[in-house]
């Protein structure tokens, strides 16, 4: 039973480490401003929320947000270190706060673990940096 204990627990782990360095890997994308890398993280059917409002559905349908994203040269950046807060045997989902230099928002991003593509953007409480 111990030894099951430690397994699963090392499991968690792993998925945990897994889904952050993925996401990390997405940050650093989009910080290169890299299109084709932003956009091999999303599954094809991605959902993007706002406040609870569904605003984007769709890989090719958030290539435009990217781009203008880009365009203005944005950087994001971790406020804080990311946090696993949900999983289940199909998802995982990590909290953070990211900067952008003038705005500062709360984003869940929730990975399908099979693949540990990104199916969901959960951004809420968008907030100017002073």
């Amino acid at each position: 039973v111990q030894s099951f204990r430690v397994l699963c627990s090392n499991l968690a782990s792993g998925l945990m480490s897994l889904a952050i360095s993925t996401l990390r890997k997405y940050l650093d994308a989009f910080n290169a401003h890299s299109i084709e890398d932003v956009l091999s993280h999303l599954d094809d059917k991605i959902q993007v929320f706002v406040d609870g409002n569904l605003m984007a559905e769709g890989k090719e349908n958030v290539r435009a947000s990217y781009v203008t994203d880009f365009e203005a040269r944005k950087q994001a950046t971790l406020v804080h270190d990311p946090v696993l807060v949900g999983e289940d045997s199909s998802t995982s989902r990590v909290s953070v706060v990211l900067s952008t230099g003038q705005l500062q928002l709360d984003v869940v991003y929730t990975f399908r673990v099979q693949d540990m593509k990104q199916v969901k953007h959960e951004i809420s409480n968008i907030r100017k940096v002073e």
